[in-house]
């Protein structure tokens, strides 16, 4: 049985749907134990402003796509404004879909930091956005950037195939990113059970392919890292992250970063560089296939 045909007969959604399932099982615990913290939004707003890089470098990746003044944007998952804050300056509209409050606190205090006019913001998940109510649709492009961590992708994308009337634009893991590395080796010793890494972007494509979606893709590197003045720094950020309070926990995370933390020009650096796919299409040609140069 060749790789086509064995592609045909998996339920590509249902591999997605038991994956997230699976990732959420294990991360919603640390989840939950946040949700309430309102330090989160700080240490949210200082990691903006400490990878500033990065954000830069996402606004040039994606000048690739076909902005025009008249566009109105939608932005699912936007965080802290990682893509809305600059194409609010190319676009007439933003609308910035984010289910998590310390995301929107960012993105408020960043619009009032840039003077911008033009984005709204709705807090809530996808799933639970009601087009009509929450919507001005259609959108001539529809984002959503490294937020594809729902329950039900397929349905997820109908739904932006309903509010789009011209571009879908997707960017998703290939690899694994510098965070899910640390989570991947530590997990079980943490927690008692593996870590499941969400699915990645072969499951993606898989799943459009099978809603007769065929569409363009781009290969990139993300040169993701964690950036730290001390070892001490480095340990109390994912200390955090991770809410260890037993003693042999801290150690073992400290032990890790000791291993794999890099002296670079006075800092502490942890590389987590991997592989990233955008996957667009437009809405009345899904059905050509193409690969961008």
């Amino acid at each position: 049985m060749n790789s086509d045909i064995i592609s045909s007969v998996i339920d590509w959604n249902q591999i997605w749907k038991e994956t997230i399932r699976q990732h959420k099982m294990i991360i919603n615990p640390i989840i939950e134990n946040e949700k309430n913290n309102n330090k989160r939004f700080y240490r949210c707003y200082s990691y903006l402003n400490h990878r500033w890089d990065n954000y830069i470098g996402v606004e040039k990746e994606m000048q690739k796509i076909p902005l025009q003044p008249n566009f109105k944007v939608l932005d699912i998952g936007a965080g802290p404004g990682t893509h809305a804050i600059p194409f609010s300056k190319k676009v007439d509209q933003v609308t910035a879909i984010e289910p998590s409050q310390p995301m929107i606190d960012c993105l408020i205090k960043r619009i009032k930091e840039n003077n911008v006019e033009n984005i709204k913001h709705i807090n809530k998940q996808w799933e639970d956005v009601n087009i009509n109510q929450d919507l001005d649709a259609p959108y001539d492009l529809v984002l959503a950037s490294f937020s594809l961590i729902i329950d039900d992708i397929k349905l997820a994308i109908e739904k932006m195939m309903r509010v789009s009337s011209d571009y879908i634009y997707l960017i998703w893991h290939i690899g694994v990113p510098a965070w899910e590395k640390l989570y991947v080796e530590l997990w079980k010793s943490l927690f008692n059970i593996p870590y499941t890494p969400v699915p990645k972007a072969n499951c993606l494509f898989n799943v459009l392919n099978q809603m007769n979606i065929h569409p363009n893709i781009e290969i990139h590197t993300m040169d993701n890292y964690y950036k730290f003045k001390t070892k001490h720094e480095a340990f109390t950020h994912f200390n955090k992250e991770l809410v260890l309070s037993k003693k042999k926990h801290r150690e073992l995370l400290r032990n890790y970063l000791n291993k794999n933390l890099i002296k670079e020009n006075g800092n502490f650096i942890l590389d987590g560089s991997s592989n990233y796919a955008a996957i667009w299409w437009k809405k009345n040609k899904r059905h050509v296939p193409g690969v961008i140069a």
